[in-house]
């Protein structure tokens, strides 16, 4: 199966992102997003968006695999993603 046909089975399954730790292309309802928000502190904080809702910048990762956040946050790619020089 090359890559157009799988991208177009993806997109009947609903809105298509990328994961920020392995990069592949998921449906929405395969990932989790990662929203960052400010805290009553002043401080900066990165929290579960499970109802996809919350006001800020957001990052998409893999629901089933706690290795891809590990990823992300290792390589600066969740930094990257979310716009921030350090969390």
């Amino acid at each position: 199966m090359n890559k157009t046909m799988n991208l177009k089975a993806f997109q009947e399954d609903g809105p298509v992102r990328t994961c920020v730790g392995c990069r592949r292309k998921r449906p929405m309802n395969q990932l989790t997003r990662l929203a960052l928000c400010g805290q009553p502190s002043g401080n900066l904080a990165v929290v579960k968006d499970p109802g996809r809702k919350l006001f800020g910048r957001g990052a998409w990762v893999c629901a089933d695999q706690n290795s891809c956040l590990e990823k992300a946050s290792k390589k600066g790619q969740l930094q990257r993603a979310l716009r921030v020089k350090q969390l």
